[in-house]
């Protein structure tokens, strides 16, 4: 048996190539910089309360400065090769994130308040239509012009009761036979172009963030959101940590 060690594919930036993408940022900005395409401002969008979308703001204006690696523990020893400083948006991709009061929408109180905590189902459906609501009525005020990405930003609450719904794994062990469905053999006769209607089962299982994702992606919206909870965005100080 032999071992033949494959080396690191070399990635193209604009200073150069490299075969660590860190490396290769930190040392210049990404490749298409150099290019008239380059986006020199990225506009982010976010929904979310008052409060989270004030804490996004901070975040976001973070991730456009230096922020220096750290261990988890004082004590402890950081290989800066493998966790080096990140030299902030500006620099490593030359852009700036930005956030503009357009593309601003703040779900009120209230509007949580009317979501079903009783049922995981029912409140994740309402999850989903809140933040859909809110989508829709940004781009309205937008008009021809979209935010880059769409910031949808969760409550620990909403996580919790809203980020998932109904039991998959446990209802697909079961491999229950719907008592409905015809057997071709046995039920042919009994077979009619119009069968009785069914009422409206409970869905196996509903993922706020696959569900989010694809009504983004529909024609009328196009554009991608990304998830954010509390713990991502609230730091005293942000740091890349071991």
């Amino acid at each position: 048996m032999k071992v033949l060690r494959l080396p690191e594919p070399e990635l193209r930036f604009k200073n150069g190539l490299a075969t660590y993408c860190k490396v290769g940022l930190n040392a210049g900005g990404p490749y298409d910089s150099i290019n008239d395409s380059h986006k020199n401002k990225i506009v982010l969008g976010v929904i979310g309360t008052k409060e989270l979308v004030d804490k996004t703001r901070d975040w976001v204006a973070l991730c456009n400065d230096e922020i220096l690696s750290k261990p988890h523990k004082e004590k402890d020893d950081i290989n800066k090769e493998l966790f080096p400083d990140f030299p902030g948006c500006s620099l490593a991709f030359e852009t700036t994130l930005v956030v503009e009061d357009r593309f601003v929408q703040e779900i009120k109180l209230g509007e949580c308040g009317k979501l079903d905590r009783s049922n995981d189902v029912a409140y994740t459906k309402g999850l989903l239509a809140l933040f859909e609501e809110k989508l829709r009525l940004m781009l309205e005020i937008g008009g021809d012009v979209k935010p880059d990405v769409i910031l949808c930003v969760l409550t620990e609450q909403m996580y919790d009761l809203g980020h998932a719904a109904g039991d998959y794994h446990t209802k697909l062990k079961r491999k229950e036979i719907d008592p409905n469905q015809l057997n071709i053999f046995r039920d042919i006769d009994l077979f009619t172009d119009k069968p009785d209607p069914k009422e409206e089962e409970e869905p196996f299982y509903i993922n706020f963030r696959s569900m989010m994702k694809k009504i983004a992606m529909s024609r009328e919206i196009g554009v991608p959101v990304q998830l954010l909870r509390p713990s991502t965005i609230i730091h005293k100080t942000l740091v890349c940590s071991k």
